[in-house]
């Protein structure tokens, strides 16, 4: 494998491209938004896209040459201080080569690297909710993986809401902090009282204002209103006590 590469893309055809070679095959249509829609955000600001180049041979080229191969991609959401990882994947031909964490590592440090980003989650399916399978791998893999790497889980339920229309919610899932800024962290593992109220506007902006009529909402809402003082990081081996 060649040098590893980073480097953000806007490109309409290699966003459209990315999506199709690497987010299709990694995410079921439960969870990915269209192509369409993932662009539109890159284009607005509301999210950037980060591409893991590699060389690779150009198939379509007459004569052998080496060309950059997106090898894996990491997407992020901006919500006002708070940037959500909404899509990490690495091509089926790059894995176990140690991609996906310099991937992670990179791109986190170069968000965290802005001072008004705060706070830096990611969704992640909980492996007693969530199977494993070939197409979209395996979730307490990944939860190792961003164990390892530093995540914490927030101590409250989390759905990813629905990516387009007829889709359902995408119940089952942990939210993992990946980069906490000293400024929204309290004393031992959990956030302050700024990082709660930080993390109450992001689920207004990303899952929905609260509903009285939405008992799976209000039980979001819930876990952040009854602790006050800031709720409780975990520890990921520990995610089974985060209530569901």
């Amino acid at each position: 494998m060649g040098a590893l590469q980073f480097e953000r893309v806007e490109d309409p055809a290699r966003v459209r491209a990315i999506h199709r070679d690497l987010l299709t095959p990694s995410f079921p249509p439960s969870e990915l938004i269209s192509a369409g829609d993932l662009l539109a955000q890159i284009t607005s600001g509301a999210s950037s896209l980060i591409a893991a180049t590699v060389d690779g041979v150009n198939t379509q080229s007459p004569v052998d040459t080496q060309s950059p191969v997106d090898a894996g991609v990491a997407v992020v959401d901006d919500h006002g201080g708070v940037l959500l990882l909404s899509y990490l994947a690495i091509g089926s031909n790059h894995r176990s080569g140690g991609i996906g964490g310099r991937l992670l590592d990179g791109a986190v440090a170069d968000w965290a690297a802005d001072p008004s980003t705060l706070l830096v989650l990611a969704e992640v399916e909980r492996p007693d909710q969530h199977s494993s399978s070939p197409a979209h791998g395996d979730p307490a893999r990944r939860v190792r993986f961003y164990d390892r790497h530093g995540g914490l889980a927030l101590d409250m339920p989390f759905f990813q809401p629905s990516v387009g229309d007829d889709m359902p919610r995408e119940h089952g899932m942990l939210l993992v902090a990946l980069y906490i800024a000293d400024d929204v962290r309290g004393a031992g593992n959990q956030l302050n009282q700024r990082g709660n109220d930080l993390l109450r506007t992001f689920v207004g902006s990303y899952v929905g204002e609260p509903d009285p009529d939405d008992a799976d909402l209000a039980r979001v809402y819930a876990a952040i209103d009854d602790h006050p003082q800031g709720v409780t990081l975990v520890e990921l081996n520990d995610y089974r006590a985060i209530p569901t």
